[in-house]
């Protein structure tokens, strides 16, 4: 089974057409990926269907990077069980 990092760092490159390769958790979401607001929406939608939960939209505008998004992801899905 698939790690939850793993599975969203492919959801991101996906979306923004990279290779997993590419991204870092570390990377900026605007500065390194020059993703945009509606990109992020995006990433959140196709997340939210992956993993079943909700992301609130507080919980998406405080996405700055991958690694926020991954432990985002990590914490809805601890809230949910």
């Amino acid at each position: 089974m698939e790690s939850i990092q793993s599975q969203v760092m492919g959801i991101i490159a996906s979306a923004l057409l990279l290779e997993r390769t590419q991204l870092s958790i570390t990377d900026s979401f605007e500065d390194d990926l020059g993703a945009d607001y509606l990109d992020l929406l995006d990433i959140v939608i196709t997340i939210e269907d992956r993993f079943i939960i909700d992301i609130t939209n507080d919980q998406l505008l405080k996405m700055q990077t991958v690694n926020d998004c991954i432990n985002c992801v990590e914490y809805v899905l601890m809230d949910c069980e």
